[in-house]
């Protein structure tokens, strides 16, 4: 057998459990899984020896935020990529809101033009579904976006720009919207949060002089999220839209969206690593470096969204990776409502999830689910993205479980690394050593190795 690549001495990682096999790949997929004593009949150009680590499908990250053209100063194509390939993610999904945002045809295929010179992994876009833009739906799908995100909060002034075409004003905007999607047959997005109580909350806790770290957290109790998930689930429901829930931090939520699930509609939920490592003592001690929303919750519910993620209800991880200038973090070192709302992360959310697997929190299996398979098959990605099996395309991420790191973020990849300081000083013990994209390595030993222009854009099944 000749092959491009082939990998020995691994152990390979599905969702379904592990094999010590060898990989073959030729061609940029994977052609073959090998029993050791059967590869001297395979002659391969370049040997890879993963003795004692383990192969998994490469991440499949449902949920980035790279700013290209109009902030790339936060995060281009290229320097998104380079972060995404240092941590073992191989494809991904970038939300529209940016500058501009994704809300027409047109600027897909822009935005299309400019991934395809500088990014090194592979991609997918969402595009802009909101009250405004109702017309340009149908477009964007034909145009090959994976899906469509809808705020249900207003952005600040200064940033409505940012978030043309993306805001659903209230339920029956939203009911629109999602009648709109269903007739795509793609997935619908959603932020949910209640602009309104949002709105309530920060403007009596301002009336009472607070600009505290833990007023953000304040603003936005449980019961904003909860809120919005419920009408979410209820229009979903009437409407027969695919819906996805973004980034949840409420156990409640998963929780209804579970009931909603047993009756047979099309939810998934989309939970962030940052939910399951952190509390609210982050945002206590660290400030705008952890305003993320919705915002890190109590203790106890960081344990209960374990407990869900266990149980399968929660479908998939994300990223939410979403940097910002040290300048946009630090405005609310005096006043919280001032800081820009994200974090930079892509690189670091297989590690941090690695660390949990080594404390013994879950498997290498359920991260194969988690954070490959499962946002393949949802977004349309699978039978290409998402597995190692014969006939997929040969992303994976070698991972040494006995390596270890402690967190600088000023050595970080992406653009963000100076407001990354929640990760500071964090020891994670299991990192991924190569990552590969369709039978390239793009990293090895910590090294970015990738070209620009190598990334590939990914139309859904």
């Amino acid at each position: 057998m000749k092959a491009d690549v082939l990998i020995r001495g691994g152990t390979v990682v599905t969702g379904q459990g592990t094999q010590d096999v060898d990989v073959v790949v030729s061609g940029g997929k994977v052609r073959a899984w090998v029993l050791p004593d059967g590869t001297e009949d395979v002659h391969a150009d370049e040997v890879i020896d993963a003795s004692g680590k383990y192969i998994l499908p490469g991440v499949v990250d449902p949920h980035v935020h790279f700013n290209e053209p109009g902030k790339d100063e936060r995060e281009d194509f290229a320097s998104g990529s380079r972060a995404a390939a240092a941590g073992g993610v191989t494809t991904v999904v970038e939300m529209p809101n940016s500058l501009p945002p994704c809300h027409s045809r047109e600027i897909l295929e822009r935005r299309i033009e400019l991934a395809e010179e500088k990014m090194m992994v592979d991609f997918a876009f969402y595009g802009a579904a909101g009250g405004s833009n109702l017309d340009s739906i149908g477009g964007l799908a034909d145009g090959g976006v994976i899906g469509y995100k809808t705020f249900l909060t207003k952005p600040t002034p200064e940033r409505a720009a940012e978030f043309e075409g993306l805001n659903a004003d209230g339920p029956g905007e939203l009911w629109d919207v999602f009648r709109a999607v269903s007739e795509t047959g793609l997935i619908s997005a959603v932020h949910a949060e209640s602009s309104p109580m949002i709105r309530r909350f920060q403007d009596r806790l301002v009336a009472e002089g607070r600009g505290d770290f833990m007023a953000y957290a304040e603003s936005r109790p449980e019961i904003v999220e909860l809120e919005a998930t419920a009408s979410v689930l209820e229009l979903a429901r009437s409407s027969g839209c695919r819906v996805q829930l973004c980034h949840v931090s409420s156990p409640r939520a998963v929780e209804l969206a579970s009931l909603y699930k047993e009756e047979g509609v099309p939810i998934t939920v989309e939970s962030c690593p940052h939910y399951l490592t952190f509390d609210e003592g982050a945002l206590a001690e660290v400030g705008p470096y952890a305003k993320i929303a919705p915002p890190l919750r109590s203790a106890t519910h960081v344990q209960r969204l374990w407990d869900l993620l266990l149980a399968g209800e929660i479908d998939i991880l994300g990223s939410d990776h979403a940097p910002y200038l040290l300048e946009e973090k630090e405005a609310g070192l005096e006043n919280i409502f001032r800081a820009a709302s994200g974090v930079a992360c892509i690189e670091l959310i297989l590690p941090l999830m690695l660390t949990h697997v080594g404390e013994g929190r879950l498997g290498l299996e359920d991260l194969a689910l988690l954070m490959a398979e499962n946002p393949a098959r949802i977004l349309g990605l699978y039978p290409r993205k998402g597995s190692l099996s014969p006939g997929f395309d040969a992303d994976l991420v070698i991972v040494d479980m006995d390596a270890e790191m402690e967190v600088n973020s000023q050595e970080m990849h992406t653009n963000g690394r100076a407001a990354a300081r929640l990760f500071d000083g964090m020891q994670l013990r299991g990192l991924p050593v190569l990552t590969m994209v369709r039978g390239r390595t793009v990293m090895a030993n910590g090294e970015v190795t990738g070209q620009r222009g190598w990334g590939a854009y990914q139309r859904p099944e």
